[in-house]
């Protein structure tokens, strides 16, 4: 360009204007929500599932949250107890029981404290002494986690993500509060 702001006759690109440039910073950063599936130490399992915040940049995930239920409580109680890691240096996918994830959707970075306090707030299940197919799970957590985040409107749900219409009742183990 020339100094008067118009393009010279050798010119062959137009400079990016600034808005457009801060459009691609949105699209190449993002949150988005994704279901994992990883093998179950338990044979009679098929898999262990959890949801996971990822920070991707042009498709590739960076890092993120874990969220999930595993047992047993820590505290020595026969439930499952809630488990929040954030994960730096490795993905899901570095893992050795990893099987594969599905997106969800997307989350804006200010809605993730009240993502965690719906994690929070839905009650883990008995561990299972014996597996029983009618028992709650940690799948039937994460029903009840994608539940209560629809109903808060925290992610922006995918059209075919699979989203639960009520949640399934938790067991509470004998002589333990929920």
């Amino acid at each position: 360009m020339s100094k008067s702001g118009k393009r010279s006759k050798n010119s062959t690109s137009s400079p990016t204007p600034k808005a457009q440039q801060v459009d691609e910073k949105i699209n190449t950063d993002s949150l988005e929500v994704y279901q994992l599936y990883y093998r179950s130490p338990r044979r009679e399992v098929d898999a262990h599932v959890a949801l996971f915040i990822a920070l991707a940049r042009n498709g590739r995930i960076l890092k993120g949250n874990i969220f999930d239920v595993q047992g047993p409580d820590p505290k020595g109680r026969q439930r499952m107890s809630y488990k929040h890691v954030v994960v730096r240096s490795k993905t899901p996918e570095n893992s050795s029981s990893f099987m594969h994830m599905n997106k969800l959707g997307h989350i804006r970075e200010q809605d993730i404290p009240q993502f965690e306090a719906v994690c929070r707030s839905v009650t883990p299940p008995n561990m299972p002494s014996t597996y029983r197919a009618e028992r709650p799970d940690c799948a039937d957590w994460i029903d009840n986690v994608l539940f209560r985040l629809s109903r808060a409107r925290l992610v922006s749900f995918l059209p075919d993500a699979e989203i639960p219409s009520n949640e399934v009742p938790m067991e509470v183990a004998d002589g333990v509060d929920s």
